[in-house]
């Protein structure tokens, strides 16, 4: 039955600036939050809770495998959203933003800095589960499929996963540049980090995580309509099974848990590199205002590159970037901050190539997964892509902790030479290892390469025109109709070769 368009309907905005200066401001807000917690929260709890960096590490990580559930859970709930008058995607941003931007101070909580071990410990994981198992995965899996229901132009979608690099690249520009100059005290000669301050920095960061969550709310516009699932059963089973018979988003799972766990451990590792390694914390933040400088160079061109040669293609090179440039610091072993922040913006570029295309990996995925099964799946793909991204994350944790313990890093000895040499190694081994793992597995097993996405979005295009709302198409106000003018079809799409 064709749905005719209401009195009260009003046209749809066309997509444009204000949609991607929009979603940039959702991932300044992540970022901010999350560049905290991959910079500081090991070395906040190591260095001012006295947690044994192992301990921590294998904390962390058990939360990310429960997170794996959760996140399941979640992007079911997400993919049984209704649409209503203010979208699909984004009420649950305005919904979710506040808890976490609450949670993410909670973390921080120096005033147990005096209390047993048992009850810091019990804070650090009752915390980091509700930070990153219930809030974190519930706005960053409505964020991430946004794009898929804003526009189902593929050029448009790599213009949005640059934008997203852009406004994450200005988050953990001002956390790494503007932090590391507000929590270090100087005590007998060594930068140590100052819990109270970094506690009322948490606080401002996540008052300003909350007000990027809500530009990102009021500026953006959902367009293409959305399948709404109705069943209530969350089969943990199935969305398993869909994932080992997914080739893309099987690969893309290992790509990204790789890619953050190498990443991560590189940021993480910033935070002992400088100040006590180099024992300047202050080249920390210099050498984020020049990366950022360079990112917004990489911003400009990044897109036109994506396009030309392909995301799969332009990213895996970046990643070979990274892991050449790691490989001869380690060479190297420099003594020298500014050689070190020279093969720091070398990986900028790398890093760049793939902040600002890989999030356009989430719709190429959804719209091939449509186009082999007829249904998009967008709160599941987008839940599989965040579970493999907090894996990443939490692996890192494990692995640094468990090397930060093997050189023998403690309060104590967290200046002697043999231990400033082995934060070094620690630094330059693990992310060139992974980069080149991402490289390889981009190369070898992701199969959508520039030529399969442009086949997938001229077959939607064709097969499924009834989703695109962009153009001429209106909405009733009160959400409950749109005028599209086109009779949904029942036809189911073959499915294409694999």
């Amino acid at each position: 039955m064709t749905v005719q368009a209401t009195p009260a309907a009003v046209a749809v905005r066309p997509f444009g600036f204000r949609d991607k200066f929009g979603y940039a401001f959702g991932d300044f807000g992540n970022n901010t939050l999350i560049a905290l917690v991959n910079f500081l929260f090991l070395k906040f709890y190591t260095d001012v809770m006295g947690v044994d960096a192992a301990l921590v590490g294998i904390v962390l990580t058990i939360v990310a495998i429960g997170t794996i559930f959760a996140n399941i859970v979640i992007g079911q709930l997400v993919d049984r959203s209704k649409t209503t008058k203010n979208g699909k995607f984004r009420p649950w941003i305005l919904r979710v933003s506040g808890p976490f931007a609450v949670m993410s101070f909670l973390l921080y909580a120096n005033w147990l800095s005096g209390a047993p071990l048992g009850v810091k410990i019990g804070w650090m994981i009752g915390s980091y589960i509700l930070w990153l198992s219930v809030f974190y995965g519930s706005i960053e899996i409505p964020y991430g499929a946004l794009p898929s229901v804003m526009t189902n132009n593929p050029n448009d979608r790599i213009k949005l996963s640059n934008y997203r690099n852009l406004g994450g690249s200005f988050a953990i520009a001002i956390v790494s540049i503007v932090i590391p100059l507000l929590v270090y005290s100087t005590v007998k000669g060594n930068s140590v980090l100052s819990g109270t301050k970094l506690m009322w920095c948490a606080l401002a960061v996540s008052v300003i995580a909350f007000g990027s969550y809500m530009i990102t709310y009021f500026l953006t516009t959902e367009r293409v309509r959305s399948s709404e699932s109705t069943s209530t059963r969350i089969d943990i089973k199935a969305v398993a099974k869909a994932i080992l018979v997914n080739r893309a988003l099987l690969a893309i799972v290992f790509v990204v848990m790789i890619r953050e766990l190498s990443n991560t451990s590189l940021q993480g590792m910033a935070s002992y590199i400088y100040p006590n390694y180099f024992n300047d914390p202050a080249a920390q933040s210099l050498a984020d205002l020049l990366s950022t400088v360079l990112a917004l160079l990489v911003f400009f061109f990044m897109g036109r590159i994506g396009i030309r040669f392909g995301k799969k293609e332009t990213v895996a090179v970046g990643c070979l970037l990274i892991a050449a440039s790691e490989f001869t610091a380690f060479i190297l072993h420099t003594h020298s901050p500014y050689v070190w922040i020279a093969f720091y913006l070398i990986n900028t570029l790398g890093i760049g190539a793939f902040g600002a295309l890989s999030w356009a990996f989430i719709t190429d995925i959804i719209d091939d997964t449509q186009v082999r099964t007829n249904r998009r799946a967008e709160g599941a793909v987008t839940s599989v892509y965040t579970m493999a991204t907090q894996i990443g994350q939490a692996l890192s944790s494990l692995v640094l902790g468990f090397m930060l313990s093997f050189i023998g890093y403690t309060q104590a000895n967290a200046f002697k030479t043999s231990t400033v040499n082995g934060l070094y190694d620690i630094a330059t081994l693990v992310p060139m290892s992974g980069f080149i793992l991402t490289a390889l597995i981009l190369i070898i097993f992701y199969p959508l390469n520039k030529k399969r996405v442009n086949e997938n979005a001229v077959f939607l295009a064709e097969h499924h025109p009834e989703q695109n709302l962009e153009n001429d198409v209106l909405i009733g106000q009160d959400g409950s109709e749109f005028g599209t003018g086109i009779a949904p079809t029942d036809e189911r799409i073959p499915k294409a070769d694999i």
